[in-house]
């Protein structure tokens, strides 16, 4: 056993075919380098099994590549892991060293990468360590709050759903959620046995008689309001509709009024909570059209007044050029939105906000479910749902849904039991309990 292997940047050269007595230095293709396995496959072939530290300075402008770092730990059984390397993927640490109890990750903010380290397929997977439950989470609230500090009060909901995670309620129903859209991928890992049925309604234009399937895509966005759906309130089930879709004269996407018909009445049918679509019938995804001033606000069924009309906001909370202040009720994020994906991506529109408004919808009614000794409460009632949002609303014209005040850092990071399902009765009565004679 070595107390630890201490690594500076190296600058390593090997020999060319011995015809030759020249030396080159080491070259490194599009994977990244693998120098660094010379040294760890030496220790390893000299008997070496652990290392109780390993401290490797790995940040030029080519790293090792993450195959490299794999292969070189992953025959070693290594205590504290120090690879210098920004942005390292989760998944490498985890195969290299996944019996580590310390580990050091360096990054440059990027907060895709940082998302992917706290979720569940991320660093959760290590074991706890020495601590106890407490003290970890009291190690990862202060993590989380150094992380936040700066953020200030914006409407941006960022919704830590690992309480969701941990219910083991097994009368416990899920909440059904229509995507009425182009489809969906349902090899994505957040997605894979979340989709309960499909239907499709798209004519295969290359064939007679054939239809295209709901999981075979003609584009990415309904798959992507399903994974803002999932990544809010994890415990829904997706029904999802294809519609059929022709091109405008104006060269942009449309879909026709009879498929988006037939898609509503299947998801009637099938007793969905949510509704959320896609093209002119806003309703469905309860958003406002994305238009300029200067064109027509008129849109069935945003006028209907029995939907609730979501507008797009930048992370600072105002409202983006091409929403019609006065025809929305509420305002979400919609500007550079973290998009689940390979890769992640940033993204920016109404429909994403409509997708954030839909997934908070879900994860309200699934709240308020599991605290319910009916096992179903109001707020599937279009007025209640809509009161439950204005409750919770602030900042300018009462529009932004603060949902950090209510499920706030110490309420997130609980694990489920008896004192965390009375915090969530109280946190839901407090948002229900002025809903009370909305009908």
């Amino acid at each position: 056993m070595l107390q630890y292997v201490a690594l500076p940047k190296l600058f390593m050269e090997r020999r060319i075919p011995p015809a030759s007595d020249r030396r080159v230095k080491s070259q490194s293709d599009r994977r990244g380098l693998t120098d660094l396995q010379t040294i760890f496959d030496w220790l390893y072939r000299n008997r070496v099994r652990k290392i109780r530290k390993v401290i490797v300075v790995d940040d030029g402008d080519i790293p090792h590549s993450d195959q490299a770092v794999e292969e070189a730990l992953k025959q070693f059984e290594v205590d504290v892991w120090d690879w210098k390397k920004l942005d390292i993927c989760s998944k490498t640490i985890f195969a290299a060293v996944r019996n580590a109890i310390e580990i050091s990750l360096y990054s440059t903010g990027n907060n895709a990468v940082l998302m992917r380290w706290c979720s569940q397929n991320g660093l959760m997977k290590f074991p706890m360590g020495f601590e106890r439950r407490e003290r970890m989470d009291k190690y990862i609230d202060t993590f989380r709050r150094a992380l936040e500090a700066d953020r200030g009060n914006n409407p941006r909901i960022e919704v830590d759903v690992v309480f969701i995670n941990n219910v083991c309620e097994p009368k416990q129903e899920f909440v059904k959620i229509a995507v009425i859209d182009d489809g969906i991928d349902a090899s994505l890992e957040n997605i894979d046995g979340k989709i309960a049925c499909g239907v499709t309604y798209c004519p295969d234009a290359a064939s007679t008689g054939l239809m295209n399937a709901y999981y075979v895509l003609s584009g990415t966005h309904g798959t992507t309001m399903a994974c803002l759906i999932c990544k809010i309130c994890p415990k829904s089930r997706l029904y999802v509709a294809r519609l059929e879709e022709y091109e405008s004269a104006a060269g942009k996407r449309q879909i026709t009024a009879k498929s988006a018909a037939d898609a509503i009445l299947w998801a009637v049918k099938c007793g969905v909570d949510v509704y959320l679509g896609a093209g002119p019938l806003r309703a469905l995804r309860l958003s406002t059209p994305e238009l300029g001033s200067i064109t027509s606000n008129l849109c069935y069924p945003g006028q209907w007044g029995k939907c609730i009309r979501v507008g797009a906001a930048t992370a600072t909370g105002e409202k983006r050029t091409w929403v019609h202040g006065q025809d929305i009720d509420f305002l979400l994020p919609g500007k550079d939105i973290l998009v689940d994906g390979t890769p992640p991506s940033y993204q920016s529109g109404s429909s994403l906000a409509t997708a954030i408004a839909s997934g908070l919808g879900a994860l309200l009614l699934y709240c308020s479910r599991l605290v319910s000794q009916k096992g179903d409460t109001d707020l599937r009632n279009f007025s209640k749902m809509k009161g439950a949002f204005k409750v919770m609303s602030g900042g300018h014209n009462n529009q932004h849904p603060l949902v950090r005040n209510y499920f706030s850092p110490e309420f997130k990071a609980s694990r489920w039991n008896m004192n965390s399902k009375r915090e969530l009765s109280k946190v839901m009565k407090g948002v229900l309990v002025t809903t009370k004679g909305l009908g």
